[in-house]
């Protein structure tokens, strides 16, 4: 949903969908933007390259597909259909405008920065969308800024669910999820019985980051990720966590005693209610971790925030024009 490439024909179809443009790829495939002949309504097609598909569908695909057949919310992507292709898996998939990711980057190269409402209002429904993933029982394992999609009318919707598991309570999952800048400690240290805890402190890396313009917690590796927010948080002890001693990998890792830094100084531009929540959302301990609704009823969101990004959101996702926001103000 960035920097769209045209394509070098607007004529190229799949399926009753008429191509308009390419607006991204991956290791899966494509992304196209492109037109429902019957409806003219502009849909996101997601081609996920799959090999021969008489062996079936990788398991990535598979959870992506059942997770969004199941999930109901305003605040996560909608799957209209799918359909198979050559060698190729098609999701239909609801059309929006770019990705939080974009916009950060965006604002950072034109020296802007988020006003508090804003990061309320993005945090906000953000929340929602996690909640609806997690009263499916559902963890979605890999929430970061590009996972999370924003429309021209400023609604933010929850994506990519290729790395989407079942919380079954069986506790036999990969720790090898979410990009490293916000995996949770437990997944850091091997844990492989995790909860939605994993997917709450994502969201508080996700805060921080809104607030401070840059990533929390940009480790270089593992360990490095591990240093760097130990760096900030201190070091966790058992007395605060005590499970942490049973979780695989805690013992092969020695780190030296590091003491907590005052949120105020880690994210310097929160307020005081913005801060108290983070520090929910960024509790070491996953039982002591906020929840989504927990969080959705903070006193942060005693003000209501609106329910979309602006009151002028197109104006508001153009990167052309993002002089209507403040200044970022660096110290």
């Amino acid at each position: 949903c960035h920097s769209p490439r045209k394509m070098a024909s607007g004529r190229k179809k799949r399926r009753g969908y008429a191509i308009i443009e390419n607006v991204g790829e991956g290791t899966f495939g494509q992304v196209y933007r492109a037109r429902d002949e019957k409806t003219g309504e502009v849909v996101a097609l997601k081609r996920v390259r799959i090999g021969n598909i008489q062996n079936g569908i990788s398991l990535s695909l598979f959870r992506e597909i059942k997770a969004l057949q199941h999930i109901k919310s305003l605040h996560v992507i909608k799957l209209h259909k799918y359909f198979a292709q050559g060698s190729s898996v098609v999701l239909v998939l609801e059309y929006m405008s770019t990705d939080l990711r974009h916009i950060m980057q965006s604002m950072q190269e034109k020296g802007h920065c988020f006003a508090d409402l804003q990061i309320k209002s993005l945090l906000h429904m953000t929340l929602k969308g996690i909640h609806a993933v997690h009263q499916m029982r559902l963890l979605h394992r890999d929430i970061k800024p590009s996972n999370l999609l924003l429309a021209q009318n400023g609604l933010l919707k929850l994506a990519d669910f290729g790395l989407a598991r079942i919380l079954d309570g069986k506790g036999d999952y990969t720790h090898e999820v979410a990009t490293r800048w916000y995996r949770a400690p437990e997944l850091l240290f091997g844990s492989r019985s995790y909860g939605r805890g994993v997917d709450i402190w994502a969201l508080g890396c996700v805060f921080g980051e809104l607030m401070n313009h840059m990533p929390l917690f940009p480790g270089q590796n593992d360990i490095d990720q591990l240093s760097t927010i130990f760096s900030c948080l201190g070091t966790p002890s058992t007395n605060d966590w005590p499970s942490i001693k049973d979780l695989p990998d805690y013992a092969k890792i020695s780190f030296p005693e590091m003491k907590r830094k005052p949120l105020e100084e880690v994210v310097p531009r929160g307020t005081k209610a913005a801060l108290r929540l983070l520090d929910q959302l960024l509790a070491y301990n996953p039982s002591k971790r906020s929840s989504a609704l927990a969080a959705l009823d903070d006193s942060y969101f005693e003000a209501p925030p609106p329910n979309r990004m602006s009151s002028k959101p197109s104006i508001f996702l153009s990167i052309y024009l993002l002089d209507c926001l403040p200044p970022l103000d660096l110290p």
